[in-house]
């Protein structure tokens, strides 16, 4: 779990998680303000903010869970912030928000090989890897766009500026076994992620067959989550301190509430376990990790019509020829302010270009001894405690 309150990243023993006794591994100290995290090739990467720094990414060694090099990202960008992998390919990218950029790290040599240009805000990000398709959804360019992570041509395959108001896509994720994109939209209000969009996606990265569903205010990124053995879709409506579930149609399944216990206030992150058939929940605000069962799914079902959804819908553009130019609609300057703790800068048309790696990595440091999430804060903080309930808390 990635804290970014005390910059580190805390290692449990998963199975011991629900327990009144939960064996904490390790403490690993990484880079300044973590935020997004993933892992391939048996190495965990986050990506670091910096606060008022620049930007990197950690590399954990899975197997002695000790950090291994901070790999700098200032050639590229700054504000570092989601970040996906793919295994297939052995690459790792993370958005850079104040810069409109993508990194690409090659996760064999631990090196940054690439760095390209979507659009203003740069923020969410999921890989496709069965169509080698890395999407990015720009917050203040109001889009989404697709990478071809073959030869590094970014495109705009959604336009929501075409929509009534601004649409800001937050968060960015994609169900491999389905084939699903997901991605939460503020609309009419840019500030207020309310929408959530549904793509399928085809074998060559294309979008298509696209639904939407109105839901609760995911503030600054609420995770959304497809569970693999109900099929239910988990929602981290943060602002309302509660958990949607909708059912694979996008109707209404139930709704978690802080006032049951089950959730924390400002729930933001998910995980899912699905041999456990579990659904872990970090609290943004109140440092707690929480588990739901997904299977059949922690609520009864209500008896409920489909969500409302809005009488516009963005522009699905088709896919591009060769060239990685944008479309004129999509190099406007963005109208949406980005909020105080980031600083975003409208990009110019893309133009991928290979960035040498860099020429040295830091020397790894011995640690004393262990994820979910723009302004920028992480659930869960660094020192936890244990309730008298079978919930892992985490205080600051």
């Amino acid at each position: 779990m990635v804290s970014n309150g005390d910059n580190t990243v805390t290692v449990f023993q998963e199975s011991t998680i629900n327990t009144s006794n939960p064996t904490w591994l390790a403490k690993i100290a990484v880079g300044v303000q973590p935020f997004g995290i993933g892992m391939v090739d048996d190495k965990i990467y986050v990506a670091n903010s910096g606060g008022t720094g620049p930007s990197s990414v950690s590399v954990i060694s899975a197997a002695t869970m000790t950090k291994l090099r901070d790999i700098p990202l200032q050639s590229c960008g700054g504000d570092a912030a989601q970040l996906a992998v793919n295994p297939l390919t052995h690459r790792v990218y993370t958005t850079l928000h104040a810069s409109g950029k993508v990194a690409v790290i090659n996760s064999t040599t631990d090196s940054l090989v690439g760095c390209g240009t979507t659009n203003a805000g740069a923020f969410g990000i999921a890989v496709h890897p069965a169509s080698n398709s890395i999407f990015v959804g720009n917050r203040d360019g109001l889009d989404l766009w697709r990478i071809d992570g073959a030869t590094n041509i970014a495109t705009q395959v959604v336009n929501w500026r075409s929509g009534t108001g601004s649409g800001s896509p937050y968060y960015v994720g994609i169900n491999l076994t389905m084939n699903l994109l997901f991605a939460m939209v503020g609309l009419p209000n840019s500030s207020v992620p309310n929408k959530l969009y549904a793509y399928s996606v085809d074998n060559a990265g294309g979008l298509s067959n696209p639904r939407v569903a109105s839901v609760g205010n995911t503030d600054d990124g609420g995770f959304v989550l497809q569970s693999q053995c109900s099929n239910l879709i988990f929602i981290a409506e943060t602002a309302d301190n509660d958990v949607r579930i909708l059912n694979p149609d996008l109707s209404l399944y139930g709704i978690i509430t802080q006032s049951s216990g089950m959730v924390d206030y400002g729930p933001y992150g998910l995980l899912e376990n699905p041999t456990l058939k579990r659904v872990y929940v970090s609290n943004k605000p109140s440092n707690t990790l929480k588990i739901l069962n997904e299977c059949p799914g922690p609520l009864a079902p209500v008896r409920a019509s489909p969500t409302a959804t809005p009488s516009a819908t963005p522009t699905l553009l088709p896919a591009p020829s060769t060239t990685p130019t944008l479309a004129p609609s999509a190099t406007i300057a963005p109208s949406k302010t980005p909020p105080p703790s980031e600083t975003s800068t409208p990009s110019p048309a893309p133009s991928w270009t290979s960035t040498p790696a860099p020429s040295k990595t830091p020397t790894p440091t011995p640690l004393p001894m262990p994820t979910n999430t723009a302004t920028k804060t992480i659930a869960p903080s660094s020192t936890p405690t244990i309730s008298a309930t079978p919930t892992l808390t985490a205080t600051k």
